[in-house]
């Protein structure tokens, strides 16, 4: 009698021991690829370009010049080994491999309106993701008649999203306190023993939870999925920018609604791809962090992706189902720890599918209310969104909750078939979210 399978996670890490024990030296490191990481460098060889995650922000013109943000992101990368790797496949393994040579790349452009900002960001975003075998950050500088923006395009392949939190605040304490360095508490040699420390913990994390009753659990939801066939990866489209869609942002939803406002938020796209067209399940694909202690301060890729289902169930009324579908979000996050390859190639072996992990639609999801504000020598500093941006999948959609309201994006693929209705499908997404909210509010209140 045989047991089941090594887990793709156990067979990576026992091969990388075999072909990468003791391999380094002074000036190159080679360390283990997260699952996340490894789904990346098989998409970038796919798509031919990276997958870019852009982070611009707008300051007061001449506050930071190109040789202080250089020598500023070099302090940074300093403290961050991740921004000194790059993810690309060695000896027929996805490896990280650090280089103490390996520098973020910094440009300095002029411009003369929001119109060229936005063809710079989109261009800076174009560099990073062609660029296969650059380094993992592309920094530039965009200096214009009124403010200034500086703006940093990563490899999605090295960082998530609290990766770019972490970046943000050691930036502008280190733009800060540049010619002051022991200000900084920095710990010579620590940052490389933590980022090692971090990826062999999350990659023995990710082996413990593959395998057994866990994947099975997204075997059982996601094999309807598969049998859709969908064919296009869900990630890497790229190629060609295209305009962002922005409705009006929807008022503060009430306290006792931030818990369920992410399932809401996947509820109400679910009912609009349905109104679309899009046959059931429908499917909607979204990072979820799960760190832990090891990993809190340390920039890296130690995301995973989780895919949200609807089926054709009467879920819409809360009395039918709308707080079951909340109560089947926090059953996905019980089982959110499951490296996503490890879903797709069990959900293929059992649906005898070639599945490629696609969904009908990615959301990425942000809450900056208790985001201290951004300043620098005492000038306040503002995140800018570009409204031109490459899209990631064929339906990308964003949310981001901050003290003035609940904000959503809408990114559509070129001739994808709901582009040209792009604007009328956000303002249905919008109304759809407000009516669940009010739904929701209505039904754990049902006398107010």
């Amino acid at each position: 009698m045989t047991g089941a399978p090594a887990s793709l996670t156990a067979r990576y890490l026992e091969r990388f021991r075999s072909r990468w024990s003791g391999a380094s030296g002074e000036s190159v490191q080679v360390l283990p690829a997260t699952s996340a990481q490894r789904r990346f460098a098989v998409l970038e060889v796919m798509a031919g370009r990276r997958l870019a995650v852009p982070l611009f922000f707008s300051l007061p013109c001449g506050l930071v010049d190109e040789d202080r943000l250089r020598r500023a992101l070099e302090r940074v990368a300093d403290r961050h080994p991740a921004l000194r790797c790059t993810v690309r496949i060695r000896n027929g393994l996805v490896v990280q491999e650090w280089s103490a040579e390996r520098s973020p790349d910094v440009a300095s452009v002029r411009i003369g309106s929001s119109d060229d900002a936005g063809r710079a960001a989109a261009q800076a975003i174009e560099v990073l993701e062609d660029h296969t075998a650059a380094g993992p950050l592309h920094a530039v500088l965009l200096r214009g008649p009124e403010r200034d923006l500086i703006g940093f395009v990563f490899d999605h392949a090295v960082v998530d999203e609290s990766s770019l939190r972490l970046f943000t605040t050691d930036l502008f304490l280190v733009l800060e306190h540049l010619d002051a360095p022991q200000r900084l508490g920095e710990r010579p040699g620590a940052p490389w023993a933590d980022f090692r420390d971090a990826v062999w913990a999350h990659l023995e994390r990710e082996a413990a939870a593959a395998g057994g009753t866990r994947t099975d659990y997204w075997v059982r939801k996601l094999t309807p999925v598969a049998a859709r066939a969908l064919t296009t990866p869900s990630v890497g489209t790229g190629g060609t920018s295209v305009d962002v869609v922005e409705p009006p942002p929807l008022p503060l939803p009430e306290a006792g609604a931030r818990p369920v406002l992410f399932p809401l938020a996947l509820a109400s796209l679910h009912r609009v791809l349905r109104s679309a067209g899009a046959s059931p399940p429908t499917s909607i694909g979204y990072a979820w962090g799960g760190r832990q202690d090891s990993t809190d301060r340390v920039i890296g890729c130690f995301m995973n992706t989780v895919l949200s289902t609807d089926g054709p169930g009467p879920w819409n009324a809360p009395e039918q189902g709308l707080a079951a579908f909340v109560d089947d979000w926090w059953q996905d996050l019980e089982h959110a720890d499951v490296p996503f390859d490890e879903v797709v190639t069990a959900v293929d072996r059992v649906a005898r599918s070639s599945w490629p992990g696609t969904a009908d639609a990615l959301m990425v999801f942000e809450d900056l209310r208790n985001r201290a504000p951004l300043r620098l020598s005492g000038q306040a500093v503002e995140e800018w969104l570009s409204p031109v941006l490459s899209p990631k999948a064929e339906l990308s959609t964003a949310l981001r909750l901050d003290g003035d309201g609940l904000h959503l994006r809408l990114l559509t693929a070129p001739g994808h078939s709901w582009s040209a209705q792009a604007a009328e499908f956000a303002e249905t997404w919008r109304g759809q979210l407000a009516d669940l909210l009010d739904a929701y509010a209505h039904h754990k209140n049902p006398g107010g």
